[in-house]
């Protein structure tokens, strides 16, 4: 019997053994298909293939498969060929251990300057979250009325004030609102002020919430920190 050793028709690595058939029209004689030789191919380490070239067979590197890491950025490399090494690629088979690393001397460490880039921008991220919850509560009241009502509240409180301070003050603005509701200057402007200092007691409470995560926002020293800062 002779043996065989078959070989991927475009990659040319060994992929099997096995035995060869006799020649129907030529007893003695032994069929050699395409893509197999009589030749063994050699013993092969980790990340290494045989492959069959010229004639013979040569030992390749053989990476394919196998987790990589660009030692540039981190991100996941993959090896597509036979003969690629991770060097030839920028790559290495440890694993990053966080965003905060950068290859250096054949080794993942520590990397200040990603450390301080990444802070920053969990400290942006902080302050967005801050932001929208402190728009989202001061809204609270403001969204039951429209706009153009909510425009007229500063005049409507100056002229309520002014009235109350001297009852011979122009009071155009709440003098129609009063005509229009059917009751009285002194009813509205009492009303107008005393929802104006309710308002301010509320939206100062809110102002006071968003300046205190502010502050802790810009003292964070880690991003756990930041990370921990909501709007509650």
């Amino acid at each position: 019997m002779t043996t065989i050793y078959n070989y991927h028709p475009d990659t040319n690595e060994y992929l099997s053994t096995a035995p060869a058939d006799v020649s129907p029209l030529q007893p003695g004689v032994w069929l050699i298909p395409a893509f197999a030789t009589q030749l063994a191919p050699p013993a092969v380490g980790a990340a290494q293939v045989a492959v069959f070239i010229g004639g013979g067979w040569q030992v390749k590197p053989d990476w394919r498969g196998v987790p990589l890491y660009s030692t540039t950025d981190g991100s996941v490399v993959e090896i597509v060929a036979v003969g690629k090494t991770p060097l030839d690629v920028g790559a290495t088979e440890l694993v990053p251990p966080s965003p905060q690393h950068s290859w250096q001397t054949g080794a993942w460490v520590i990397d200040p300057a990603k450390v301080a880039a990444q802070l920053e921008s969990a400290r942006g991220r902080a302050v967005v979250k801050v932001n929208d919850g402190y728009t989202a509560a001061i809204n609270v009241i403001a969204a039951e009325y429209p706009e153009t009502e909510r425009n007229s509240w500063a005049k409507q409180e100056a002229e309520a004030r002014a009235w109350m301070a001297n009852n011979a003050a122009a009071t155009p603005l709440l003098s129609a609102i009063a005509t229009a509701r059917g009751t009285s200057l002194a009813d509205i402007c009492a009303r107008v002020i005393a929802n104006a200092d309710a308002y301010a007691v509320y939206a100062g409470g809110v102002i006071g919430k968003r300046q205190a995560l502010m502050l802790r926002v810009a003292s964070a020293t880690t991003q756990v920190e930041l990370e921990a800062i909501k709007w509650t």
